[in-house]
């Protein structure tokens, strides 16, 4: 065998143990990358106090139509507290004038108090794939903060939650209802 022979026979090698390496680092990151997404998406819902005690003391419960009254339509949504919310139209992700101004407003006033922080949440209607609403949610939150840090609001000063779709008891039927769930929420911390 020839010195040409054992060295493209060592590259050959390490070139093979390269592949198979990139390959373990990308499945290790995908897998990684797979467990972020569903912690991410994953919501706990605490258990009633009544339930908790009923686990404890070993008592039966009221059967489950009693624990979850029907909610009429009207009550599905919470009131929406319009100056904190940024809407969206229908498969859209650019943030309207009237939605500029509002964060020009918000803006300002984060940028009058540099130690207030801001939490972006992300939400969408009950409209399209899960993996659709999680893509437009994501969109949406990056339009909100490109608009904040373009008017001079630092990064530290930001977070960005993922919701996706939002849950009501009571599908919505109309487009007020499905427009105040393509949103952008703006919630402050101290």
């Amino acid at each position: 065998m020839t010195n040409n022979q054992a060295v493209s026979g060592r590259s050959q090698l390490s070139s093979r143990e390269a592949v198979r390496f990139t390959l373990r680092i990308g499945c290790c990151f995908s897998f990684a990358l797979f467990l972020y997404a569903c912690s991410a998406t994953q919501t706990i819902t605490p258990i009633p106090k009544n339930e908790v005690l009923a686990l404890t003391t070993g008592s039966t419960l009221a059967p489950a139509d009693n624990l979850n009254p029907p909610v009429a339509a009207d009550k599905a949504i919470a009131p929406i507290s319009d100056e904190n919310n940024i809407y969206f139209a229908l498969r859209s992700a650019m943030v309207d004038e009237t939605q500029t101004e509002k964060l020009q407003h918000h803006a300002h006033r984060l940028k009058m108090n540099r130690k207030q922080i801001v939490s972006l949440v992300g939400q969408s209607d009950d409209q399209g794939s899960r993996n659709y609403n999680l893509a437009i949610t994501e969109e949406r939150l990056m339009s909100v903060e490109r608009l904040l840090r373009s008017y001079g609001v630092p990064a530290r000063q930001i977070r960005i939650v993922r919701v996706g779709r939002v849950k009501n008891p009571v599908p919505c039927t109309t487009n007020e209802c499905r427009q105040q769930m393509r949103r952008v929420e703006l919630i402050y911390s101290p």
